[in-house]
């Protein structure tokens, strides 16, 4: 039963993760693009 609950949480958790990675590797292109210029 604690396992169904810890494996319900990482769900949306892992989620949230890979969108906070697609953010970071914008933030990351972003910032590049400035230090070229």
């Amino acid at each position: 039963m604690l396992f169904k609950v810890f494996h319900d949480a990482a769900v949306p958790m892992k989620y949230v993760f890979k969108k906070c990675e697609r953010v970071l590797s914008y933030l990351l292109i972003i910032i590049q693009r400035k230090n070229h210029f």
